[in-house]
């Protein structure tokens, strides 16, 4: 535990009032430094102010992709942006006043799926 990276304590940048739109531009994951990609290649534009839902077969990512979404996990390819800023360079503390997220542990419905809810 402890030689894991620490979580970013402050914020690098200032940052003004942000409008919320989530981009992925060729995003790569692994959960092992040389294990293959679980995610390649993922691009993804998530606009403010929609209402968006993740579905999809059990262990097809879903999970894994919304981590890497909120911060959990660290892309091993580009990088995760918020209105164009990379959200490594955003404290986590900063992050949880704009992110919301429903496990799937939730027992708000009955099946699988994520929710990414962002707060502005």
């Amino acid at each position: 535990m402890f030689a894991l990276e620490e979580d970013r304590g402050e914020t690098a940048i200032r940052l003004e009032k942000l409008k919320g739109k989530l981009s992925l531009n060729n995003v790569a994951f692994a959960y092992e430094e040389e294990g293959p990609a679980l995610i390649r290649d993922m691009r993804l534009n998530i606009e403010p102010n929609g209402l968006y839902g993740l579905v999809g077969a059990n262990g097809s990512g879903k999970t894994t992709l919304m981590k890497i979404l909120l911060g959990l996990y660290a892309p091993s390819e580009d990088s995760v942006q918020i209105d164009g800023i990379d959200i490594a360079q955003i404290s986590r503390e900063d992050r949880a006043c704009w992110y919301g997220y429903l496990p799937q542990d939730c027992r708000l419905f009955t099946g699988t799926g994520r929710i990414l809810l962002i707060r502005l």
